[in-house]
């Protein structure tokens, strides 16, 4: 069932049983473009512990050359991020990115539980994002999208809503479709509020 929280819509069912008791672990990979947000993401979601444990700068090549690994502890359960080179940096060939990204997924054995893919709205929707998710399933296998959640951000510097925003771009559209209509807003930090609700 897909329920409103905080301006944000996801499939709160897939997140019950992402986060349920089964798992004493939730492992998360961000994915993303250089200077979508990745490191941003990840910080909130790690929390005022853990605050800037990934490293965020403006820049136009990626800061993450290297899959970096965060843990933080909600109460007995243990979540694990996982952060990762830009996609499409210039400063990186396909293969060594592949090669990086396969790594990150080593670091969390047997494997994600989700993978979240950071896109900043308010610029220029690349052909190469549009085809991010085909990227993923070509390199990761088609699985991938099934446990994929679309997460944008710099949302509040939009003149409307998200929801408005995402009607006028096809390809936007298209992006959540191949996540199976999961995403989440700008209100990140409300919505991982809402997330540790399944985990207390």
């Amino acid at each position: 069932t897909d329920r409103w929280r905080g301006g944000t819509v996801f499939n709160w069912d897939f997140f019950q049983h992402i986060f349920s008791g089964s798992f004493k672990e939730t492992r998360i990979v961000l994915l993303g473009k250089t200077g979508a947000g990745k490191s941003s993401t990840g910080n909130t979601i790690l929390g005022e512990k853990k605050k800037k444990a990934f490293n965020v700068y403006s820049s136009p090549s990626s800061v993450t050359k290297e899959c970096q690994k965060e843990t933080c502890h909600l109460n007995d359960r243990k979540v694990t991020i996982i952060d990762t080179p830009g996609l499409f940096d210039t400063k990186l060939s396909d293969k060594d990115l592949k090669t990086e990204i396969e790594k990150c997924i080593m670091m969390s054995p047997p494997g994600p539980h989700i993978f979240l893919l950071v896109i900043r709205l308010g610029v220029r929707f690349t052909e190469e994002e549009k085809n991010t998710i085909k990227w993923i399933m070509k390199n990761f296998g088609e699985e991938v999208s099934k446990y994929t959640v679309v997460v944008f951000t710099r949302g509040d510097e939009l003149e409307g809503t998200i929801e408005s925003y995402l009607q006028k771009s096809e390809k936007l559209k298209k992006l959540i479709g191949d996540c199976a209509g999961r995403y989440v807003g700008s209100r990140l930090a409300s919505w991982w509020v809402q997330i540790q609700t399944l985990v207390c």
